[in-house]
């Protein structure tokens, strides 16, 4: 397992989270996740994620089923994460030693399941 880092655009909020070398993420197609363009990292333990920095920053925005708690910066905007009790996900975009581009991603039909 490693220990990433990651943080918001403007670097107020601050997290981390142990994984396995990260090869591939995951793209959703929901209606939210389209329009972010984002790529969620496969789940991560809700014991293995931690916020480091800036949990009061950290706002919640809450759509459709309203089981997905999505994560972003009050000042910068940036979608970073969504935890809940099972599971944690982090926007890859936000963890600077991870290139998105190069890495294999995984499609999820979110406008179907959710």
């Amino acid at each position: 397992m490693k220990t990433y880092t990651g943080t918001c655009h403007c670097g107020e909020v601050v997290f981390a989270f142990e994984a396995d070398e990260i090869s591939k993420g995951l793209r959703c197609n929901c209606s939210i996740c389209k329009r972010l363009g984002v790529v969620m990292s496969m789940k991560v333990a809700p014991e293995q994620f931690r916020v480091l920095a800036g949990r009061e920053s950290v706002k919640v925005y809450l759509f459709g089923d309203k089981v997905v708690p999505h994560s972003y910066c009050d000042r910068c905007g940036i979608y970073v994460f969504y935890e809940n009790e099972q599971q944690c996900r982090v926007n890859l975009g936000c963890v600077d030693e991870v290139d998105t581009f190069t890495i294999e991603i995984v499609q999820y039909d979110g406008r179907n399941l959710l």
